[in-house]
Order: structure tokens, then sequence, then C-alpha cells
């Protein structure tokens, strides 16, 4: 359970957070950003603290979260803040591929892991990065495959929430390059089937609808074993778009989705400009 206390200190910290947005982005308070993103964290903010009061769950209620983070930013951050709102849970796990050698575009972990821990600060430990992709034995593992490898490890029994967008509710996709790959119900469906845990975790999947689908859409396709819930995000955006931003600056809004602090650290470490 997430004590009242702890949630009014996030609350401070996220109300701090805008505040440097405004002074850094030289914005008004009514900017449009501004204005969304203090929206979704006041309603998922409410339901928390509604759903504070009375708990009658016996396992920990922990959601598994894989985001590249590069860079984090306020959409992936409110998300996991309304999905630990809706489905009451005690906490959100973020996890981050480690070193790949096939992304040579991708931020180094040593640079973009401690900008995704900066980002989770105001949540207080309620929605925190995993360091396991950091270990090379883990660093190219699928999400999906990483989370039962967490979930051995788990100190306690969880009751276990896959997060992931939409465009992954599927049993196999085909790739640019004509190559057919399982996907998120195969690969947890597989994981299910040959992991053995020491504790009785449970596992289910939440999706996050992305381009205008619907649930019913997506239930056309054949259902997993496993329980599936289907989430609708207050907003989207793509850390692409902040990434040519920083490359080619057109005062589109793109970086306003990027906390101030984590700002500070891309123009300090002079990323994203090539």
């Amino acid at each position: 359970m997430i004590d009242k206390s702890k949630l009014e200190k996030i609350k401070q910290n996220f109300n701090t957070s805008m505040k440097c947005s405004v002074y850094l982005y030289n914005l008004k308070h009514s900017d449009v950003n501004i204005n969304m993103f203090q929206d979704s964290f006041d309603e998922s903010f409410r339901k928390l603290k509604i759903r504070s009061r009375a708990r009658l769950y016996p396992n920990k209620r922990v959601g598994f979260f894989p985001v590249a983070g590069d860079p984090i930013h306020w959409a992936h951050l409110l998300t996991a803040f309304k999905i630990l709102a809706d489905y009451d849970l005690d906490q959100i796990v973020i996890i981050s591929g480690g070193y790949d050698p096939s992304k040579p575009k991708l931020v180094h972990p040593d640079i973009r892991f401690p900008m995704i821990k900066e980002a989770l600060k105001i949540f207080e430990g309620v929605i925190v990065l995993s360091d396991i992709t950091l270990e090379k034995e883990y660093a190219l593992q699928k999400g999906e495959n990483n989370l039962f490898n967490l979930l051995h490890q788990a100190p306690a029994t969880y009751d276990a929430y896959y997060i992931v967008g939409s465009d992954h509710y599927n049993w196999s996709v085909t790739g640019k390059d004509g190559v057919t790959r399982d996907d998120t119900l195969k690969i947890l469906s597989d994981n299910i089937e040959k992991n053995k845990f020491k504790r009785e975790h449970t596992i289910s999947a939440i999706f996050i609808l992305r381009g205008g689908e619907s649930a019913e859409e997506l239930n056309a396709i054949k259902p997993p074993k496993f329980k599936v819930l289907f989430n609708e995000p207050h907003f989207a955006y793509s850390s692409t778009q902040i990434r040519n931003e920083f490359k080619n600056p057109t005062n589109e809004g793109s970086i306003t989705y990027v906390p101030s602090n984590i700002y500070n650290m891309i123009v300090e470490k002079n990323l994203y400009v090539s």
C-alpha cells in the first residue's frame, strides 16, 4: 500500500518539477503541455489517494514496464503513474535495455540509466528502475524474458503485470527484414509454461492502447490463457520526436515533454545533437 504521506511527497515533487519546467522553458502556467501533464497527474493522484484507504490483496502487486528511455519523458512517467493508480499497484519497475552493439544510436546505459533514475526520484520509490540489464547475461534479453528473470529473484510473492504497447498484442510479428518473430503473447505464454517459481506468482499483461485501436478490435486476436487488460493513456509521445527536436530545433514543443532535470543532463552531455 502507498501511504498518504508518500503520496503527498510525490505530489510536492511533481509540482516542483512543473515549476522548474515553466521556468526553464520560459512557459506560462497555461501552456497546453503543462496543463496536460498536471491533469494527468491529478487524476491518477486522486485515485491513489482513495485507494490507499483499504487494501485486501494478499500479494504485492507489481508492474514491469519495458522502456528504452532514450530519453525518458513525461509520457513514460505519467503513463506508468496512471497504470499504478488504475490497477492499484504497489510499485512499477521500469526495465530498460542494456548495452546493445547492434543499436549504436542507443545512448549507452552508463549515461541513460542515471538519467532514468534521476527522472524517477519524484516518485519516492513507487516507480523504480531495475538494474538487471546491466548484467551481461540479461542485457540483450527481451523485456518479457527479463520479467521472469526478475520474478526468480523476487523476495516476495508477486501479482505481476507486464506493461507494453498494444502493438505487441500479437502471437508473432513480421519485421521489415521479412523475418517472423515471436511477440508478447507467445513469449509470455511460453515463459509461463516452462518457468517454475519457488513462489506462487501470478502473471497478467496490461496493453497500452496506441494508434486509435479499440480493445474490441484487439480481442479479435486469439486470447492467451493469462489475464489481459487494456489501458488508454491520457496522452502519448515518442522519444524519437524529442531526439529530433534536440538535433533540429523547431520550437514545436517536443522539448517540454522532457523533465527539466533531464533536459539539463542531456545538454550537459551534448546528447542527440548529431
